[in-house]
């Protein structure tokens, strides 16, 4: 079996895997398509990465790079063509503009998203080889920018996970951190878990940011760009978040309190 064809069927076992355990509701075989033409991808954009002068290249110096070879264009294309969003190759970087801007309606955007994913996947990848983790006390991806609410704690680790591009950078060691104002007081800030201790979320009562928390080791060594997917079944929480209670009442004294047993309002939402 090959190398891709490994790493697809490992990501196809985690997604069945924890989204049963957790209770998603995914559409396995869109995802697993989706990951398969995103691969391919992939691999060739890391080959382009391996053979040429980076210099202090960033993200969006490689799309200006792929989009001079005539790459990006014929990306798009071929996505479209398997996702059947076909666009013609004279309007496929344009689709990619529009559906930047916003537009993701019109015709190619879908496809041009998913390029535009699979090439920061692809350099985050390079990125992390080369440069490690960086850490820095912030909810966006220091890559590609994009906001990201989901947190994985591995060991004394508090990490960000970006949603597009799969990059996850350290915002704090032992202590919970707000990625949104850096607010680390325990008693204001804390994780309201599920009551296996597996998911949560957190809330920052200093500026009322909240975000999703993967506690369980296990789930979080699932493919990453699969966390913030994964994490999504913390939303449960969502009604027993604090409003304009203290921080003693909620988490005494604890930067985590556990949500479980007796609140039913916590285990009921989905």
């Amino acid at each position: 079996m090959s190398d891709e064809a490994e790493e697809l069927k490992a990501f196809e076992e985690a997604l069945r895997r924890y989204s049963t355990l957790l209770g998603l509701r995914i559409n396995i075989e869109l995802a697993k398509s989706v990951e398969a033409v995103q691969a391919k991808i992939m691999k060739d954009v890391e080959a382009f990465l391996s053979s040429v002068d980076l210099g202090s290249l960033d993200l969006s110096n490689l799309l200006a790079r792929l989009s001079d070879s005539g790459r990006l264009s014929n990306y798009i294309v071929e996505v479209g063509r398997a996702l059947k969003d076909e666009v013609s190759p004279d309007k496929a970087e344009e689709s990619l503009t529009k559906a930047l801007e916003g537009d993701v309606n019109s015709r190619g955007s879908r496809s041009a998203l998913l390029v535009f994913q699979a090439v920061a996947r692809a350099y985050a990848s390079y990125y992390e080889r080369k440069n490690g983790t960086v850490e820095e006390v912030t909810a966006y991806c220091p890559l590609c920018g994009s906001e990201s609410r989901t947190m994985v704690r591995v060991g004394e680790e508090y990490l960000m996970v970006c949603h597009v591009c799969g990059y996850a950078w350290r915002v704090s060691r032992k202590t919970l951190v707000c990625p949104f104002c850096g607010n680390s007081n325990p008693l204001s800030i804390g994780i309201f878990m599920d009551k296996d201790r597996r998911l949560g979320l957190a809330y920052c009562q200093e500026c009322g940011s909240s975000w999703r928390v993967i506690l369980d080791e296990g789930i979080a060594s699932a493919p990453r760009i699969l966390l913030p997917l994964l994490a999504l079944a913390a939303e449960r929480l969502r009604g027993a978040l604090p409003r304009g209670a203290s921080g003693e009442e909620l988490h005494e004294g604890s930067s985590e309190g556990q949500l479980g047993g007796g609140n039913n309002e916590a285990q009921g939402q989905q």
